[in-house]
């Protein structure tokens, strides 16, 4: 009887060691997990700005093809911006040379944001690969008029904004119900 009490005894104390093993590998991969997950949280986060980034340098390089097809001319990043159209040819204002014209200037902006930031914001929560039209919610018979191919959705950001721009120029602001929301008018 004592050879077999002590046999259990070896048997339990062989199992206990065996769970603290086991409850120390399983430490050690939850400590592995965490450090994996920190660092891909931040790979994440990288790459969401160099995209980001990309996405700005696409979209300045689709608005300045689009400014030249439409003979905009070009400026010097330090250069100030031009004035609206409409305010060279109006009459000179009461007011100091400053102050905001009483509705907005049509003009593209010379970076994402601005109008065009919030209006692809409204249709698409800024997402160039949304189902139904993209960012800008292209219908596709107008994308197609645009010289688009395949789906919106699928386009890369700078054409979808070389897009939106040329939409914008031949037709007006009109061509999205969320423009006015955004100061376009």
């Amino acid at each position: 009887m004592a050879a077999s009490e002590r046999g259990l005894r070896e048997a339990r104390q062989a199992a206990q060691q065996s769970v603290e093993r086991v409850r120390a590998s399983r430490d050690q991969v939850a400590s592995t997990e965490a450090v994996q997950r920190a660092n891909l949280l931040q790979v994440r986060g990288e790459l969401g700005d160099l995209v980001r980034q990309q996405q700005q340098r696409d979209f300045a390089a689709a608005l300045s093809r689009a400014e030249r097809a439409a003979g905009v001319p070009q400026q010097s990043p330090a250069a100030p911006p031009a004035p609206p159209p409409d305010a060279v040819s109006a009459p000179a204002p009461t007011t100091t040379a400053t102050s905001a014209p009483p509705t907005a200037p049509v003009d593209p902006p010379s970076s994402p944001g601005g109008i065009w930031a919030c209006i692809r914001e409204k249709e698409s929560g800024n997402n160039y690969r949304a189902p139904g039209g993209g960012a800008y919610q292209f219908q596709l018979a107008t994308w197609q008029s645009l010289g688009g191919t395949g789906l919106p959705e699928d386009a890369p950001p700078a054409v979808q904004d070389e897009m939106a721009i040329k939409l914008q120029q031949r037709s007006g602001w009109s061509q999205w119900s969320t423009a006015a929301a955004c100061g376009a008018y």
